[in-house]
């Protein structure tokens, strides 16, 4: 099995013709369907039923594609990296993580890999807010954002990678009146203040509903940074929002969490980097998480 024996069958589903992987690789249409034919035997089963036109992947072969293309981008970020390293430029990924936020706790197997797998690259750490994560991506102060799928980042200049969903909790102080429920009625939060930190938290008020619950928009309090939203909610001056990663939050006994009512438009944990973020390290911290994090969804 062989690289280009791979490259030929990725470009033979993408385009469902020989001869047209034949055109882009610069090569004779028989040289790809002996190379391809190689590949099928030394598999043991057939990638492409060739009775169809254009070429139609069998079943193993649709199973084998899906599966293959995130590996050959590993690869290829792989090789770009042993390269750099070749000449002594071993590279550095700065990542940064939501303060409030414990996201870092999902990745520490993942930074175990990407040691081993570049033991030369430095990666430094970094806790910011939402607030600054546009302009530390496009001024690359940072490589890559952990944080929460926003509707307010422009997909025509960040790459958005989703992980995994999140659970939200309705955040009240332990001494506010509604600590006292054993759960949350959808009109219980209707009249008071929600603090939420920009860009308002990646969360969505649909209808007048925020997570299943009624709510007055007019009551929306935006604030700079997560610290401002917990001071204002521990002083029982309002609510706010919090999720599974905020585990300071939720296993303090100052505060008492609800689970939301409706969290169909929870917003997920994600990966955000800059389109024009060429840094090699960078690709392949984001195929390590997407590979770890569709690992555990099985």
């Amino acid at each position: 099995m062989t690289i280009q024996q791979l490259e030929y069958f990725l470009d033979t589903a993408e385009y469902g013709s020989f001869s047209e992987t034949a055109a882009r690789r610069y090569t004779t249409q028989p040289a790809v369907s002996r190379q391809i034919l190689q590949l099928e035997d030394e598999l043991g089963f057939s990638l492409f039923d060739r009775n169809s036109k254009p070429l139609k992947l069998t079943e193993a072969g649709l199973v084998f594609y899906k599966g293959l293309g995130p590996i050959m981008n590993q690869l290829s970020t792989l090789v770009t990296m042993g390269e750099m390293a070749a000449k002594g430029h071993y590279g550095l990924l700065t990542v940064a993580f939501l303060i409030g936020h414990r996201s870092e706790d999902f990745f520490d197997e993942i930074f175990f890999d990407l040691k081993t797998a570049c033991p030369g690259l430095s990666v430094i750490y970094k806790k910011i807010q939402p607030y600054e994560i546009k302009e530390l991506l496009r001024s690359k102060g940072i490589d890559v954002a952990v944080t929460l799928h926003s509707r307010g980042i422009d997909t025509t200049e960040f790459n958005i990678l989703d992980l995994c969903s999140i659970t939200p909790y309705i955040l009240v102080s332990s001494s506010h009146p509604l600590a006292q429920k054993n759960s949350l009625k959808e009109s219980d939060i209707y009249d008071l203040p929600i603090y939420l930190s920009e860009p308002l938290s990646g969360y969505s008020f649909d209808n007048g509903y925020f997570l299943g619950f009624r709510i007055d928009k007019k009551n929306v309090i935006s604030t700079k940074s997560i610290a401002d939203t917990l001071i204002n909610v521990k002083y029982g001056n309002g609510i706010t929002v919090v999720n599974s990663l905020m585990k300071d939050q939720l296993d303090n006994p100052l505060y008492r969490a609800f689970p939301g009512l409706d969290c169909s438009s929870v917003p997920k944990m994600c990966i955000i980097t800059h389109k024009d973020n060429h840094n090699p390290s960078t690709a392949f911290f984001c195929d390590l998480s997407r590979g770890y994090f569709d690992k555990r969804r099985l």
